[in-house]
């Protein structure tokens, strides 16, 4: 009985530190780090986008070895995508992949059709991963994010006092 206990808890968890690697589904070449981004639209469509660091990225260019590119989605679903891109309504730039001299530089995310509230879920043990290629700057954080919403008024989240 101890050994098939001990055999359910190593099982469970390889099952639960396994789950802490993501991939990019259409990538041709995973990158060294994925950092998935889950969001959820108010009426339950879903979509994802993928912050990615790979030391030999092309950034700022699509790089369809990591799976950069521009992905077709019916422009009146609800949809997310990373930077202004020109590119016309139905197409969306789903992965970014950093080299580190600018993964600093950050990104921005617009949605499509979105009906609010929109939900933003990831994986808070991935940011405690060595392989961020951050220095570990204890206490101060090793990244960080902003985020504000051009709605019909401009709402800042660094002002705490306006509501998001």
């Amino acid at each position: 009985m101890k050994t098939l206990i001990c055999f359910c808890f190593l099982f469970g968890y390889l099952q639960i530190s396994s789950a802490q690697t993501y991939t990019i589904p259409w990538a041709q070449q995973q990158p060294a780090w994925v950092f998935p981004l889950w969001f959820e639209n108010g009426d339950g469509q879903k979509d994802t986008l993928y912050f990615c660091y790979d030391p030999d990225a092309d950034y700022p260019y699509p790089d369809i070895l990591f799976g950069v590119t521009l992905i077709h989605d019916d422009p009146l679903l609800f949809s997310m995508t990373f930077d202004a891109l020109p590119f016309n309504d139905s197409m969306h730039l789903k992965v970014v992949a950093f080299t580190e001299d600018v993964l600093g530089g950050g990104v921005s995310i617009f949605s499509q059709s979105p009906v609010l509230p929109i939900t933003l879920r990831w994986d808070s043990n991935i940011l405690y991963s060595d392989s961020i290629p951050f220095p570990d700057l204890d206490p101060a954080p090793r990244a960080e994010g902003h985020m504000w919403f051009d709605l019909p008024t401009y709402v800042d989240s660094c002002n705490f006092s306006d509501p998001i």
